[in-house]
C-alpha cells in the first residue's frame, strides 16, 4: 500500500505500560473501538458517564492497539490503576483537541495587530 499522507499526526508521550512510549493521536483508535468492543464515540460518551473507568480502560487499550501494540483490555485492566487510565485517556484528548502551540500564537499576532490598527 502506498503512503499518500506526507503530514505526521501529533503524539503524546506515556509510561502507563511501565516504559514511556510515544502514542499517536490519530482516528483508528475508533476503528478499535468499535471492533474491540462494539463502542460508536456516541456510545463510548455514554459509558463514560456510567462506567467511566472502565470505558477509559477500553480507550487506552485500543490506542495501545492503534499504535501496533498487542496487548488486550484484561492485560489493561488487570496492570493500570484508575488513576493511569484518566491521565492516559486526558493526555490523548489533550492533543487531539487542542490547537498545536504555532496555531495560538499566529492567531495572538493577528489578533494585536488588528488591536493595534483600531487604535490608530
Amino acid at each position: 500500500m502506498s503512503n499518500i499522507f506526507k503530514n505526521t499526526v501529533k503524539s503524546f508521550t506515556s509510561d502507563i505500560t511501565g516504559e514511556e512510549k510515544e502514542y499517536r493521536v490519530n482516528n483508528a483508535v475508533w476503528i478499535y473501538m468499535e471492533e474491540l468492543f462494539d463502542y460508536t464515540q456516541s456510545k463510548f460518551d455514554e459509558q463514560l458517564q456510567t462506567d467511566g473507568n472502565t470505558a477509559m480502560v477500553k480507550f487506552a487499550t485500543a490506542v495501545m492497539k492503534a499504535n501496533g501494540l498487542d496487548v488486550t483490555f484484561e492485560e489493561v485492566a488487570e496492570n493500570t490503576t484508575p488513576y493511569q487510565a484518566i491521565k492516559f485517556y486526558n493526555d490523548f484528548f489533550d492533543i487531539a483537541f487542542n490547537p498545536p502551540v504555532e496555531d495560538l500564537k499566529e492567531k495572538a499576532k493577528k489578533t494585536k495587530a488588528e488591536v493595534q490598527k483600531d487604535k490608530a
